[in-house]
């Protein structure tokens, strides 16, 4: 291994590669020992290579035996390549940045590497991490660092480590601030439930926190004054309970965190007639059989009422549907009547400006 534990060599199982000899770097991970050298310039034409056992203490030099078809037996051999990796010069990032938005880093390097390679940017707190792929025949090279919220301005320590050098940097991380709230829908009738979602210019603490939520109309659009936020994300979700209502009403929901406030308005429908239905679609004239009436949301305080009428006297049912508060149906008996032969009777129900129907076919 090299001193800097970045190059290993490794001969037996477990290398995942065909002749279970392996070079392992954390840029590549294992791969087999011949084929690495040989992406490198090492020229093995002539030979065999049977193993390579050793590394130098700067990870350039590699030891290990290959087959002479010429001489019938094994050979040592030396190889050299270029460093794996070139040494980082000078490192740059955001002085400052909203944490959970991406810092942009650069790298200046000592030399251009022949392959693509890996640098490790980190912080001893874990706000700040990434692994950025670097290319080859470059020495300048740019890259976007992930950071993660925080409650309150931080200072931290970044880090940026190419094989065994590290540069280091302090940046600040900023808290995200609410910049804007929206329902999933913006009208909702009475009764239902409507997600709220806030959202921020970075990402909320990776501790978590809450907010403060209010409703204008408490008793239209019902919401707990405080909220546990999401951690670590760009925006945290909330669900706001709605009443049913008689009239069309506008609750005003606010959402404050830290000193920014946001307000949306929410309309809140009261429910209106969705259809009637019959319980089967042929009974035999006689018999008993019954529709229900049914709203697209729930009734409000008070209930309400619907009207209905048959256009036969052959099945009759009661002129009014009373629906009572929080429910949204009701069943309605008919009463029909023994007929010769098959008779088709339509059933009507009036809410308002709404007219929906039904139809009942009786048989003999």
């Amino acid at each position: 291994m090299s001193n800097d534990g970045n190059v290993l060599v490794y001969n037996g199982p477990g290398a995942k590669v065909p002749l279970n000899y392996a070079i392992w770097t954390p840029q590549y991970g294992f791969m087999d020992a011949y084929q690495f050298l040989l992406d490198r310039g090492v020229n093995f034409e002539g030979y065999d290579v049977y193993n390579v056992y050793s590394v130098s203490a700067d990870g350039t030099k590699f030891g290990g035996l290959v087959w002479s078809p010429g001489h019938n037996n094994l050979l040592p051999f030396i190889a050299t390549i270029d460093p794996l990796v070139p040494t980082p010069k000078t490192f740059s990032v955001n002085a400052s940045i909203v944490g959970g938005n991406n810092a942009s880093g650069a790298l200046t390097l000592s030399a251009a590497s022949k392959s693509r390679f890996r640098a490790v940017v980190s912080s001893s707190n874990h706000l700040v991490s990434a692994a950025p792929i670097l290319n080859a025949n470059t020495t300048v090279e740019s890259f976007q660092i992930p950071t993660s919220g925080v409650a309150a301005a931080t200072n931290v320590s970044v880090e940026a480590t190419i094989g065994g050098t590290s540069l280091a940097l302090s940046v600040q991380l900023l808290p995200a601030s609410l910049t804007s709230m929206n329902f999933a829908v913006n009208s909702v009738v009475g009764g239902a439930s409507v997600l709220c979602a806030a959202h921020f210019n970075g990402n909320t603490p990776t501790t978590g926190g809450t907010m403060s939520v209010k409703s204008s109309l408490p008793s239209v659009a019902a919401v707990n004054p405080g909220y546990y936020l999401a951690k670590n994300s760009p925006y945290s979700e909330f669900a706001i309970v709605t009443h049913p209502v008689a009239t069309v009403q506008s609750p005003v929901i606010t959402i404050t965190y830290g000193t920014v406030s946001k307000s949306e308005t929410l309309t809140v429908d009261p429910p209106t007639l969705s259809a009637i239905v019959p319980g089967a679609s042929s009974v035999v004239g006689g018999s008993a059989a019954n529709i229900k009436v049914e709203l697209n949301g729930a009734a409000p305080i008070g209930g309400l009422k619907v009207a209905v009428k048959s256009s036969s006297a052959l099945a009759t049912v009661a002129p009014t549907a009373s629906i009572p508060a929080g429910a949204a149906s009701v069943v309605l008996p008919v009463a029909t009547t023994a007929v010769t032969k098959s008779t088709v009777v339509t059933f009507t129900a009036t809410y308002g400006s709404v007219v929906k129907t039904c139809t009942l076919t009786l048989t003999p």
